[in-house]
C-alpha cells in the first residue's frame, strides 16, 4: 500500500524559485528515500531533480503542491 501526503505552500521569494532555491529544494529532498513531487498548476516536477523544477517558473505568490 502507497501512503502520500500532501502540503500547499505559496513562495514567498521575491525573485521566484531560480537556481539557489531550487537547489536547496534538490539537496533536501535527496535526504529522504521517498518520491517527492512539487506540482504548479497542471505541471508536475521531481523535487529530486533541478532540471524538473526550474521549468515550473514558479514566482512569487505562486501555489505549489508538496
Amino acid at each position: 500500500m502507497t501512503e502520500s501526503e500532501s502540503q500547499t505552500v505559496r513562495v514567498d521569494l521575491e525573485q521566484g524559485l531560480h537556481m539557489v532555491p531550487c537547489s536547496l529544494i534538490v539537496r533536501t529532498a535527496e535526504r529522504y528515500s521517498c518520491e517527492i513531487q512539487i506540482q504548479k498548476e497542471d505541471r508536475s516536477a521531481d523535487a529530486k531533480t533541478m532540471l524538473d523544477l526550474l521549468p515550473l517558473s514558479a514566482e512569487n505568490g505562486s501555489v505549489l503542491v508538496l
